[in-house]
């Protein structure tokens, strides 16, 4: 980065779209690219660097279920949840490993607008997940979630590495449908961000993608402080209402921007 608004600007949107079923990667690529005429690739890779102020967000917000998690093990072993999150993270590790290079590739070698055009689709793809939401009402306690579960949700979470898929959104739905209420579906489905923002930032740092100068260490700091300020009210938020329309009606709002670009 190179400009103090942009950092600030994309810094807040991840702070506050990591917390919400709309992906806040897609969200940001397009901010990056679109407005602020970063490369595909380049957008990309910021957006996922991000990733690591709003999973230290989580971090500090679950602390304290995070720290029960871990003391339950001295007493009665490996806690359920934390053999979920390991699964699922392992999982969707190698999944996202094997797609981000694919994606990374054809940003590099497509026009701007083929990209765009990816990730509205992708939200639409979203958006009919988040509206067709049924809560079954088994209200399962987050305690009962298994590896086998573990495994299919690690999958879906590996292909959000895709930019416009909203990680919590294909997450949370699955979960509910597994029985959990939304409320612990969200929760769960934040808990494995944790691991999850850590990998993908850490993944860009180890390809050399980011540059640590001023600018991305700033929008790095707003992501965690406006992640930890509006996690409790978002989650609270997308706990009550569905993005479902929203995210459809913006992906569509993208694709035709695509065209309308594509045959100006």
């Amino acid at each position: 980065m190179n400009d103090l608004l942009e950092a600030i600007v994309v810094g807040v949107l991840q702070g506050i779209t990591e917390w919400l079923p709309v992906s806040s990667e897609g969200f940001n690529t397009l901010i990056l690219s679109s407005i602020f005429g970063k490369a595909p690739e380049d957008a990309l890779a910021l957006s996922l660097w991000l990733h690591l102020g709003t999973a230290f967000a989580g971090l500090v917000y679950f602390r304290h279920q995070l720290l029960e998690i871990f003391k339950n093990i001295i007493v009665t072993g490996i806690h359920p949840l934390l053999l979920f999150l390991i699964i699922s993270t392992v999982i969707s590790g190698i999944i996202a490993l094997i797609i981000v290079q694919f994606i990374e590739f054809i940003m590099v070698s497509s026009f701007g607008v083929l990209i765009s055009a990816l990730i509205g689709g992708m939200m639409i793809f979203t958006g009919l997940l988040q509206y067709m939401k049924k809560d079954r009402n088994v209200m399962k306690s987050i305690n009962q979630v298994n590896w086998r579960q573990a495994i299919f949700i690690g999958i879906l979470q590996g292909f959000s590495v895709i930019p416009g898929i909203s990680r919590s959104g294909i997450t949370s739905v699955m979960l509910i449908r597994f029985g959990l209420s939304p409320e612990n579906a969200l929760r769960v489905s934040f808990l494995m961000g944790i691991p999850a923002g850590l990998m993908a930032s850490f993944y860009e740092i180890y390809i050399g993608n980011i540059s640590f100068d001023k600018f991305s260490i700033i929008s790095l700091i707003f992501a965690f402080i406006v992640g930890v300020l509006s996690i409790k009210v978002l989650l609270k938020v997308a706990e009550v209402i569905n993005f479902g329309v929203f995210v459809l009606a913006l992906g569509l709002l993208v694709i035709l921007g695509s065209l309308v670009v594509m045959f100006s």
